[in-house]
């Protein structure tokens, strides 16, 4: 079984080491789709063997997180955000594996995603949808809180326990820039599709 990670980036040098380093021995190839940093985001992930390729944004998460599909040769994707990260990495596979024999349809996993603070507490968890099949009927779908879905219907999901994502996204000093971008992304969508429930 070989397992490819995927990226979208922009401007995560602060983040994209720790990630990286996080997977390293859990997967067999890493990929980084930047889309348009103006730090040093693609040469940290290069020096940390990662394959980085270039992707020209218009302001689509999913286009973006589908073209680092595309490049990807694993069996299975782990699409993490550059400011998340493994806990303990060498669990993934481990969790993977046992997943799939107790669910031979198995499709996706939602991994529990513990969200810390500046001081890194814990302030909440949620779970987010990481790890999926690299099959042509699993592709992302939304210009913003994208999220994967199947052209074969409600796709098989798991929701492994013990194993879990760290992230610290939600932090006060980052949380107000992501604010202004997803509004705007939004306000966007509801212009072009209207506003669905």
């Amino acid at each position: 079984m070989k397992i490819s990670a995927c990226y979208i980036a922009k401007n995560e040098e602060r983040n994209i080491a720790r990630s990286i380093e996080s997977l390293r021995g859990a997967v067999d190839e890493i990929i980084v789709v930047d889309t348009g940093s103006d730090d040093r985001t693609k040469e940290i992930a290069a020096e940390m063997g990662a394959r980085v390729l270039d992707f020209i944004w218009h302001d689509d998460f999913s286009a973006a997180r589908n073209f680092a599909i595309e490049a990807a040769g694993g069996d299975w994707i782990v699409f993490l955000d550059a400011d998340e990260w493994f806990a303990e990495p060498q669990g993934l596979r481990q969790a993977l594996e046992e997943e799939m024999r107790c669910v031979p349809d198995l499709e996706a996993m939602m991994l529990l995603r513990v969200n810390l603070d500046e001081q890194g507490r814990e302030f909440f968890r949620d779970r987010s949808l990481r790890v999926f099949r690299n099959v042509p009927w699993l592709r992302y779908h939304g210009q913003i809180h994208e999220n994967i879905y199947s052209d074969r219907g409600k796709p098989c999901v798991s929701y492994p326990g013990g194993f879990f994502l760290c992230h610290d996204g939600y932090r006060s000093g980052v949380i107000g820039d992501k604010v202004v971008r997803n509004l705007s992304l939004m306000l966007k969508e509801i212009e072009k599709n209207g506003h669905p429930e």
